[in-house]
């Protein structure tokens, strides 16, 4: 069982290592049946919807109130197990049809009431859930009370979804097409390819010691930026499971440890520091992209 935000990264971990094909998140404070029981946080449940989707996996949510079902809804989760019971929320359907999340009905709400149209189409003939490469990370800030691991990696995770979400719904020519005058290799589709060797370089070469390989460390300038003819679905999966990656690091050492690798000097670098350069580095990305994205066709948005 777990009942915090930290540690979701080795919980959802654990579970695909058992052979799990899906997530099955249970929100439910016991309101319904007179049983106030203590409930998953709102925080808890992004983490463990986004540890979920970062190894391609389904999250499926038990909500049984309107609720605790727009809260999973807001947190990325793909699927509601049941329509809440609580009575009807009209503003909900719409939300929920906008997110495109898949509900299944129980026979109550059928017989009283049209299910919610677009999930069944999807789930018939399925052997197996799917990941859906367009989900984005939900975007939610860390509580205010939270230990400190939680909070630098809540702040960075925030800024890695900012950067999934300005890419949702571009198309693959837009994501290859460069709108800086002053950095003709900056493309969208670059940028998300730099920022998954940028997570390599500093979590796993600096802090752990691994072989300094990959793009970042070849002689051409410039590597990870050029991706021409890779789909931005992919460089996107990429880079959440190297995301996924850096948190499985960072929940397993102290942030008080130095980095390992003995040919560069930033791996003398505490975790703390690195996390705090990373928030930083990510943040500022995001803000390139928050750019380009307008520029590229119109769409623009924070937070």
């Amino acid at each position: 069982m777990l009942e915090q935000a930290r540690g979701a990264e080795l919980f959802v971990g654990a579970r695909v290592a058992e052979g799990s094909d899906y997530l099955k998140v249970l929100i439910d404070d016991g309101s319904t049946v007179g049983m106030p029981t203590p409930a998953l946080s709102r925080e808890t449940v992004g983490a463990l919807v986004a540890a979920a989707h970062q190894r391609g996996r389904v999250a499926i949510a038990h909500a049984l109130t309107a609720g605790s079902a727009r809260m999973a809804a807001q947190a990325g989760a793909d699927v509601l197990g049941h329509l809440f019971v609580d009575g009807p929320d009209p503003d909900l359907a719409p939300e929920l049809a906008e997110r495109g999340t898949t509900v299944i009905p129980i026979p109550r709400r059928v017989a009283s009431g049209p299910p919610y149209q677009g999930g069944e189409k999807r789930m018939r003939g399925e052997r197996r859930l799917q990941y859906r490469p367009a989900m984005t990370p939900p975007r939610i800030r860390p509580e205010f009370e939270a230990p400190e691991r939680d909070q630098l990696v809540g702040w960075l995770d925030m800024q890695r979804a900012i950067i999934h979400w300005k890419c949702e719904g571009l198309s693959e020519e837009d994501a290859h097409r460069a709108v800086l005058p002053s950095s003709p290799l900056m493309t969208m589709a670059g940028l998300v390819s730099h920022m998954r060797w940028v997570e390599h370089t500093w979590f796993e070469v600096l802090f752990l010691g691994h072989p300094a390989e990959g793009p970042q460390f070849a002689d051409e300038e410039d590597a990870d930026l050029k991706v021409d003819g890779v789909p931005l679905a992919q460089l996107l999966d990429e880079y959440g499971k190297q995301c996924a990656i850096s948190n499985e690091i960072v929940a397993t050492h102290p942030l008080e440890a130095v980095g390992t690798h003995p040919d560069f000097r930033s791996a003398k670098a505490n975790l703390r520091w690195m996390l705090i350069h990373m928030i930083e580095e990510t943040a500022r990305h995001a803000g390139h992209a928050d750019v380009m994205r307008e520029l590229l066709d119109g769409e623009t948005g924070y937070y």
